[in-house]
Protein backbone atom coordinates (compact mmCIF):
# COMPACT_ATOMS: atom_id res chain seq x y z
CA UNK A 1 0.00 0.00 0.00
CA UNK A 2 1.03 3.88 -0.49
CA UNK A 3 1.48 4.00 3.09
CA UNK A 4 4.11 1.69 3.38
CA UNK A 5 6.19 3.23 0.50
CA UNK A 6 7.67 5.79 1.65
CA UNK A 7 9.43 7.28 -1.48
CA UNK A 8 7.67 10.47 -2.86
CA UNK A 9 8.66 9.05 -6.10
CA UNK A 10 6.63 6.50 -6.15
CA UNK A 11 3.43 8.22 -4.51
CA UNK A 12 3.77 10.39 -7.60
CA UNK A 13 3.69 7.62 -10.17
CA UNK A 14 0.72 6.24 -8.28
CA UNK A 15 -1.12 9.71 -8.76
CA UNK A 16 -0.81 9.00 -12.25
CA UNK A 17 -2.58 5.83 -12.35
CA UNK A 18 -5.82 7.96 -10.50
CA UNK A 19 -5.84 10.45 -13.38
CA UNK A 20 -6.69 7.78 -15.46
CA UNK A 21 -10.10 7.28 -14.17
CA UNK A 22 -9.83 3.54 -13.60
CA UNK A 23 -12.70 1.21 -12.81
CA UNK A 24 -13.96 -2.63 -12.76
CA UNK A 25 -15.17 -2.46 -16.10
CA UNK A 26 -14.45 -3.40 -19.86
CA UNK A 27 -11.41 -1.28 -19.92
CA UNK A 28 -9.63 -3.29 -16.45
CA UNK A 29 -10.70 -3.85 -12.98
CA UNK A 30 -10.24 -0.49 -11.05
CA UNK A 31 -6.71 0.52 -10.10
CA UNK A 32 -7.57 -0.82 -6.06
CA UNK A 33 -8.05 2.40 -3.26
CA UNK A 34 -4.85 1.94 -1.99
CA UNK A 35 -3.88 3.73 -5.42
CA UNK A 36 -6.31 5.99 -5.62
CA UNK A 37 -6.35 7.21 -2.13
CA UNK A 38 -2.39 8.60 -2.57
CA UNK A 39 -4.60 11.76 -4.99
CA UNK A 40 -7.63 12.14 -3.01
CA UNK A 41 -6.51 15.09 -1.97
CA UNK A 42 -5.51 16.26 -5.33
CA UNK A 43 -8.47 15.54 -6.74
CA UNK A 44 -10.80 18.56 -8.07
CA UNK A 45 -13.74 19.87 -6.80
CA UNK A 46 -16.61 17.85 -8.14
CA UNK A 47 -37.16 20.07 -8.89
CA UNK A 48 -38.34 20.99 -11.49
CA UNK A 49 -37.90 18.31 -14.53
CA UNK A 50 -34.44 18.43 -16.19
CA UNK A 51 -34.56 21.52 -19.04
CA UNK A 52 -33.28 19.99 -22.16
CA UNK A 53 -31.22 21.69 -25.16
CA UNK A 54 -33.73 19.25 -27.77
CA UNK A 55 -36.86 17.49 -26.69
CA UNK A 56 -35.75 15.52 -30.03
CA UNK A 57 -32.26 14.93 -27.95
CA UNK A 58 -31.20 10.96 -29.19
CA UNK A 59 -29.28 8.41 -26.84
CA UNK A 60 -25.41 9.50 -26.44
CA UNK A 61 -22.89 6.86 -26.66
CA UNK A 62 -20.69 9.25 -24.56
CA UNK A 63 -21.64 12.36 -22.47
CA UNK A 64 -19.10 14.87 -20.36
CA UNK A 65 -19.78 16.92 -17.51
CA UNK A 66 -19.77 20.45 -17.94
CA UNK A 67 -20.43 23.35 -15.57
CA UNK A 68 -21.57 27.03 -16.36
CA UNK A 69 -22.62 29.66 -14.24
CA UNK A 70 -22.49 26.90 -11.28
CA UNK A 71 -24.70 24.66 -12.60
CA UNK A 72 -23.87 21.41 -14.24
CA UNK A 73 -25.08 20.10 -17.60
CA UNK A 74 -23.74 17.91 -20.34
CA UNK A 75 -22.24 17.88 -23.42
CA UNK A 76 -21.69 15.15 -25.82
CA UNK A 77 -18.51 14.36 -28.19
CA UNK A 78 -18.24 17.36 -30.50
CA UNK A 79 -18.84 19.79 -27.49
CA UNK A 80 -22.87 20.11 -28.51
CA UNK A 81 -24.60 20.60 -25.08
CA UNK A 82 -27.29 17.98 -24.79
CA UNK A 83 -28.23 18.56 -20.97
CA UNK A 84 -28.26 22.53 -20.03
CA UNK A 85 -26.70 23.26 -16.71
CA UNK A 86 -28.98 22.98 -14.45
CA UNK A 87 -27.93 21.01 -11.68
CA UNK A 88 -26.00 22.23 -8.21
CA UNK A 89 -24.27 18.83 -8.41
CA UNK A 90 -23.70 15.98 -10.79
CA UNK A 91 -21.83 13.24 -11.37
CA UNK A 92 -20.70 11.48 -14.72
CA UNK A 93 -22.91 8.69 -16.24
CA UNK A 94 -22.42 4.96 -15.90
CA UNK A 95 -24.77 2.20 -17.57
CA UNK A 96 -26.70 5.01 -19.30
CA UNK A 97 -27.88 7.52 -15.93
CA UNK A 98 -26.23 10.04 -14.15
CA UNK A 99 -26.48 10.91 -10.43
CA UNK A 100 -27.58 14.78 -10.63
CA UNK A 101 -28.65 16.86 -7.38
CA UNK A 102 -30.09 20.13 -6.46
CA UNK A 103 -30.79 21.93 -3.47
CA UNK A 104 -32.85 21.61 -0.39
CA UNK A 105 -33.47 25.45 -0.34
CA UNK A 106 -33.08 26.41 -3.95
CA UNK A 107 -32.91 30.08 -3.18
CA UNK A 108 -29.77 29.73 -0.98
CA UNK A 109 -26.42 29.15 -1.22
CA UNK A 110 -26.09 25.53 0.45
CA UNK A 111 -23.32 22.34 0.87
CA UNK A 112 -23.16 19.43 -0.32
CA UNK A 113 -25.27 18.19 2.80
CA UNK A 114 -28.19 19.80 1.93
CA UNK A 115 -28.58 18.63 -1.49
CA UNK A 116 -30.82 15.34 -2.50
CA UNK A 117 -29.76 13.22 -5.61
CA UNK A 118 -31.67 11.19 -7.76
CA UNK A 119 -30.94 10.26 -11.55
CA UNK A 120 -31.15 11.54 -15.09
CA UNK A 121 -31.30 9.27 -18.44
CA UNK A 122 -29.25 10.49 -21.49
CA UNK A 123 -32.09 12.56 -22.85
CA UNK A 124 -32.37 14.39 -19.12
CA UNK A 125 -35.15 12.97 -18.30
CA UNK A 126 -35.34 12.15 -14.65
CA UNK A 127 -35.96 8.78 -14.03
CA UNK A 128 -35.35 8.71 -10.18
CA UNK A 129 -36.56 11.29 -8.02
CA UNK A 130 -33.69 13.30 -6.36
CA UNK A 131 -34.69 12.13 -2.55
CA UNK A 132 -31.11 10.78 -1.39
CA UNK A 133 -28.69 12.05 0.84
CA UNK A 134 -25.95 10.25 -1.18
CA UNK A 135 -25.76 8.25 -3.96
CA UNK A 136 -23.04 6.13 -5.84
CA UNK A 137 -22.87 5.23 -9.53
CA UNK A 138 -24.60 2.03 -11.28
CA UNK A 139 -23.17 -1.08 -11.70
CA UNK A 140 -24.28 -4.08 -12.46
CA UNK A 141 -27.92 -2.21 -12.51
CA UNK A 142 -27.37 -1.16 -8.65
CA UNK A 143 -26.70 1.88 -7.39
CA UNK A 144 -25.85 2.76 -3.54
CA UNK A 145 -27.77 5.30 -1.69
CA UNK A 146 -27.90 6.80 1.56
CA UNK A 147 -31.51 8.12 2.79
CA UNK A 148 -30.40 10.12 5.75
CA UNK A 149 -33.45 9.69 7.54
CA UNK A 150 -32.24 8.65 10.68
CA UNK A 151 -29.82 11.30 11.40
CA UNK A 152 -30.81 13.91 8.63
CA UNK A 153 -29.07 15.70 5.99
CA UNK A 154 -26.13 17.78 8.31
CA UNK A 155 -25.49 14.37 9.32
CA UNK A 156 -23.08 13.89 6.35
CA UNK A 157 -22.61 9.84 6.12
CA UNK A 158 -23.62 9.05 9.37
CA UNK A 159 -26.73 7.20 7.85
CA UNK A 160 -26.03 3.55 6.32
CA UNK A 161 -26.43 2.71 2.74
CA UNK A 162 -28.78 0.52 0.96
CA UNK A 163 -28.95 -0.28 -2.89
CA UNK A 164 -31.51 0.67 -5.62
CA UNK A 165 -32.29 -0.52 -9.45
CA UNK A 166 -32.68 1.49 -12.61
CA UNK A 167 -36.49 1.87 -11.84
CA UNK A 168 -35.40 3.59 -8.28
CA UNK A 169 -36.71 0.71 -6.02
CA UNK A 170 -34.81 0.03 -2.96
CA UNK A 171 -33.56 -3.26 -3.53
CA UNK A 172 -31.28 -3.68 -0.37
CA UNK A 173 -32.69 -1.47 2.68
CA UNK A 174 -29.98 0.96 4.04
CA UNK A 175 -28.60 -0.65 7.00
CA UNK A 176 -24.93 -0.87 5.43
CA UNK A 177 -21.93 0.61 6.53
CA UNK A 178 -19.74 2.37 4.26
CA UNK A 179 -16.23 0.80 3.39
CA UNK A 180 -14.78 4.02 2.83
CA UNK A 181 -14.18 7.20 4.23
CA UNK A 182 -17.69 8.73 4.03
CA UNK A 183 -15.97 12.43 3.76
CA UNK A 184 -13.33 11.06 1.33
CA UNK A 185 -13.22 9.33 -2.22
CA UNK A 186 -15.79 6.95 -3.37
CA UNK A 187 -13.06 4.01 -4.62
CA UNK A 188 -15.40 1.91 -5.97
CA UNK A 189 -15.78 -1.05 -3.29
CA UNK A 190 -19.45 -0.23 -2.93
CA UNK A 191 -20.31 -1.15 -6.45
CA UNK A 192 -21.10 -4.42 -7.20
CA UNK A 193 -18.74 -6.29 -9.63
CA UNK A 194 -18.96 -9.77 -10.71
CA UNK A 195 -22.16 -9.94 -8.66
CA UNK A 196 -21.15 -9.46 -4.97
CA UNK A 197 -20.46 -6.08 -3.06
CA UNK A 198 -17.99 -5.58 0.15
CA UNK A 199 -19.40 -4.73 3.05
CA UNK A 200 -17.94 -3.97 6.58
CA UNK A 201 -19.13 -5.23 9.89
CA UNK A 202 -17.55 -3.24 12.76
CA UNK A 203 -13.52 -3.47 11.84
CA UNK A 204 -14.22 -6.99 9.15
CA UNK A 205 -14.74 -7.15 5.23
CA UNK A 206 -16.87 -9.37 3.82
CA UNK A 207 -19.45 -9.48 1.00
CA UNK A 208 -22.89 -9.89 0.05
CA UNK A 209 -25.34 -10.60 -3.17
CA UNK A 210 -27.67 -8.36 -4.84
CA UNK A 211 -30.46 -10.21 -2.20
CA UNK A 212 -29.03 -9.08 0.55
CA UNK A 213 -27.55 -12.44 1.32
CA UNK A 214 -23.87 -13.06 3.23
CA UNK A 215 -21.97 -14.62 0.39
CA UNK A 216 -18.25 -14.55 2.03
CA UNK A 217 -18.59 -13.71 5.81
CA UNK A 218 -16.83 -10.39 7.47
CA UNK A 219 -13.61 -12.05 8.77
CA UNK A 220 -11.11 -10.15 7.11
CA UNK A 221 -9.19 -7.03 7.60
CA UNK A 222 -9.73 -5.20 4.40
CA UNK A 223 -11.50 -6.94 0.84
CA UNK A 224 -10.86 -5.12 -2.50
CA UNK A 225 -14.04 -6.25 -5.37
CA UNK A 226 -13.95 -9.31 -7.37
CA UNK A 227 -12.39 -8.60 -10.47
CA UNK A 228 -11.82 -11.65 -12.93
CA UNK A 229 -13.16 -14.40 -10.36
CA UNK A 230 -10.66 -13.70 -7.60
CA UNK A 231 -10.37 -10.18 -5.12
CA UNK A 232 -7.76 -9.67 -2.88
CA UNK A 233 -8.26 -9.31 1.20
CA UNK A 234 -5.92 -8.55 3.24
CA UNK A 235 -5.24 -10.52 6.86
CA UNK A 236 -3.37 -8.90 9.45
CA UNK A 237 -0.36 -7.23 7.15
CA UNK A 238 -0.47 -9.64 4.23
CA UNK A 239 -2.10 -9.78 1.18
CA UNK A 240 -3.70 -12.83 -0.85
CA UNK A 241 -6.71 -13.58 -2.83
CA UNK A 242 -9.88 -15.60 -2.64
CA UNK A 243 -12.52 -16.89 -4.65
CA UNK A 244 -16.66 -16.57 -4.49
CA UNK A 245 -16.98 -19.20 -1.98
CA UNK A 246 -14.84 -16.92 -0.11
CA UNK A 247 -12.48 -19.88 -0.26
CA UNK A 248 -8.40 -18.30 0.00
CA UNK A 249 -6.78 -19.32 -3.05
CA UNK A 250 -3.63 -17.70 -2.49
CA UNK A 251 -2.46 -17.57 1.25
CA UNK A 252 -1.85 -14.30 2.38
CA UNK A 253 1.94 -13.51 2.01
CA UNK A 254 2.30 -9.83 -0.28
CA UNK A 255 2.83 -6.72 1.12
CA UNK A 256 0.31 -5.23 -1.70
CA UNK A 257 -2.69 -6.86 -3.47
CA UNK A 258 -3.62 -5.26 -6.97
CA UNK A 259 -6.74 -6.55 -8.81
CA UNK A 260 -6.36 -9.17 -11.42
CA UNK A 261 -6.58 -7.36 -14.89
CA UNK A 262 -5.67 -8.99 -18.75
CA UNK A 263 -5.01 -12.58 -16.74
CA UNK A 264 -1.85 -10.72 -14.08
CA UNK A 265 -1.97 -9.03 -10.98
CA UNK A 266 0.19 -6.42 -9.61
CA UNK A 267 1.44 -7.00 -6.10
CA UNK A 268 4.35 -6.08 -3.95
CA UNK A 269 6.52 -7.97 -1.81
CA UNK A 270 8.68 -5.54 0.30
CA UNK A 271 9.78 -2.55 -1.59
CA UNK A 272 9.30 -4.28 -5.45
CA UNK A 273 6.74 -4.49 -7.84
CA UNK A 274 5.95 -7.64 -10.08
CA UNK A 275 2.96 -9.80 -11.63
CA UNK A 276 1.75 -12.97 -11.00
CA UNK A 277 -0.72 -15.22 -12.91
CA UNK A 278 -4.16 -16.89 -11.00
CA UNK A 279 -1.69 -19.59 -9.67
CA UNK A 280 -0.06 -17.84 -7.31
CA UNK A 281 3.11 -18.21 -10.05
CA UNK A 282 5.30 -14.85 -11.11
CA UNK A 283 5.30 -14.40 -14.13
CA UNK A 284 6.93 -11.16 -13.68
CA UNK A 285 9.13 -11.38 -10.69
CA UNK A 286 9.60 -8.09 -8.30
CA UNK A 287 12.04 -5.89 -9.25
CA UNK A 288 10.50 -3.11 -9.98
CA UNK A 289 9.87 -0.02 -7.68
CA UNK A 290 6.63 1.62 -9.65
CA UNK A 291 4.40 -0.04 -11.33
CA UNK A 292 1.09 -0.41 -12.47
CA UNK A 293 -1.45 -2.66 -13.62
CA UNK A 294 -2.00 -4.07 -17.06
CA UNK A 295 -4.06 -1.86 -19.10
CA UNK A 296 -4.68 -2.26 -23.13
CA UNK A 297 -2.45 -5.01 -22.82
CA UNK A 298 0.81 -2.74 -21.33
CA UNK A 299 2.11 -2.24 -17.79
CA UNK A 300 4.25 0.97 -16.99
CA UNK A 301 7.01 0.33 -15.02
CA UNK A 302 10.49 1.84 -13.40
CA UNK A 303 13.24 1.79 -11.30
CA UNK A 304 14.54 5.02 -11.60
CA UNK A 305 14.01 8.50 -13.70
CA UNK A 306 11.53 8.03 -16.73
CA UNK A 307 9.59 5.23 -17.41
CA UNK A 308 8.90 1.49 -19.60
CA UNK A 309 5.98 0.02 -20.59
CA UNK A 310 6.04 -3.66 -20.88
CA UNK A 311 4.19 -7.02 -22.14
CA UNK A 312 2.67 -9.56 -20.26
CA UNK A 313 6.04 -11.32 -21.02
CA UNK A 314 7.68 -9.08 -19.07
CA UNK A 315 9.48 -7.70 -22.52
CA UNK A 316 9.76 -3.90 -22.64
CA UNK A 317 8.19 -2.40 -25.33
CA UNK A 318 9.15 0.79 -25.08
CA UNK A 319 11.08 3.77 -22.92
CA UNK A 320 9.89 6.81 -22.00
CA UNK A 321 11.68 10.47 -20.78
CA UNK A 322 8.98 11.27 -18.59
CA UNK A 323 6.52 10.19 -15.49
CA UNK A 324 3.74 7.99 -17.23
CA UNK A 325 0.53 6.42 -16.51
CA UNK A 326 -1.21 3.44 -17.74
CA UNK A 327 -3.14 3.44 -21.36
CA UNK A 328 -6.75 4.41 -21.65
CA UNK A 329 -7.85 5.37 -25.32
CA UNK A 330 -4.48 4.64 -27.29
CA UNK A 331 -3.66 7.10 -25.10
CA UNK A 332 -1.43 7.56 -21.82
CA UNK A 333 -0.91 10.46 -19.43
CA UNK A 334 2.65 11.97 -19.23
CA UNK A 335 4.67 14.35 -16.59
CA UNK A 336 7.69 16.18 -17.44
CA UNK A 337 8.71 18.56 -14.29
CA UNK A 338 5.14 20.06 -13.60
CA UNK A 339 3.43 19.63 -16.66
CA UNK A 340 0.82 16.85 -17.93
CA UNK A 341 0.49 15.88 -21.21
CA UNK A 342 -0.52 12.30 -23.33
CA UNK A 343 1.85 10.13 -25.42
CA UNK A 344 0.16 7.48 -27.80
CA UNK A 345 1.14 3.71 -27.97
CA UNK A 346 4.55 4.51 -29.69
CA UNK A 347 6.08 6.48 -27.10
CA UNK A 348 5.38 9.93 -29.02
CA UNK A 349 4.26 12.84 -27.40
CA UNK A 350 0.88 14.02 -29.32
CA UNK A 351 -0.14 16.21 -26.81
CA UNK A 352 2.82 17.98 -24.88
CA UNK A 353 3.11 18.32 -21.34
CA UNK A 354 1.24 22.17 -20.39
CA UNK A 355 -1.46 21.02 -18.08
CA UNK A 356 -1.71 21.10 -14.09
CA UNK A 357 -4.28 18.02 -13.92
CA UNK A 358 -6.14 15.76 -16.59
CA UNK A 359 -8.11 12.93 -16.29
CA UNK A 360 -7.64 9.97 -18.72
CA UNK A 361 -9.24 10.03 -21.91
CA UNK A 362 -12.45 8.22 -22.61
CA UNK A 363 -15.22 8.04 -25.18
CA UNK A 364 -11.95 10.38 -27.09
CA UNK A 365 -12.07 13.17 -24.96
CA UNK A 366 -10.23 14.30 -22.07
CA UNK A 367 -10.93 16.41 -18.90
CA UNK A 368 -7.44 18.88 -18.87
CA UNK A 369 -6.91 21.98 -16.22
CA UNK A 370 -4.46 24.44 -18.12
CA UNK A 371 -3.60 27.30 -15.63
CA UNK A 372 -5.74 26.05 -12.09
CA UNK A 373 -8.36 23.72 -11.07
CA UNK A 374 -11.47 25.91 -11.23
CA UNK A 375 -11.35 26.41 -14.89
CA UNK A 376 -10.81 23.24 -17.20
CA UNK A 377 -12.04 22.14 -20.95
CA UNK A 378 -12.38 18.81 -22.77
CA UNK A 379 -9.76 17.96 -25.87
CA UNK A 380 -9.60 15.32 -28.49
CA UNK A 381 -7.37 13.35 -29.25
CA UNK A 382 -5.60 15.84 -31.64
CA UNK A 383 -5.39 17.96 -28.40
CA UNK A 384 -8.01 20.54 -30.30
CA UNK A 385 -10.14 21.91 -28.02
CA UNK A 386 -13.85 20.81 -27.98
CA UNK A 387 -15.18 22.60 -24.97
CA UNK A 388 -14.04 25.44 -22.31
CA UNK A 389 -15.46 26.35 -19.27
CA UNK A 390 -16.24 30.04 -18.85
CA UNK A 391 -13.81 32.58 -16.81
Amino acid sequence: MARNLGHRSVIGFLCLFALIGYGCSSLACKADGNLLSTAKNNQPAKQAAPMLVSAATPLRAQLFKITENGKVGYIDPTGRVVIAPQFAAANDFSEGLAAVANSIRPSEVTSEQELKWGFINETGQMVITQQFTRVGRFSEGMAWVEIGDKHGPSNYGVDKHGYVDKGGNIVLAPHFSFVFDPHGVDDGRADFKEGLVVIKVEKKWGFIDKTGRIAIAAQFDEANPFCEGLAAVRVGEKYGYIDKTGKIILKPQFDFAGRFSDGLALIRVGSEYGYIDRSGEFIIKPQYLRASPFSEGLAVVGTGPGSTYINREGIMVMEVNGNCGPFSDGMAVIRIQDKLGYIDKSGKTVIKPAFVWVEGFRGGLAKVHSGNMSEYAYIDRAGNYIWRSSK
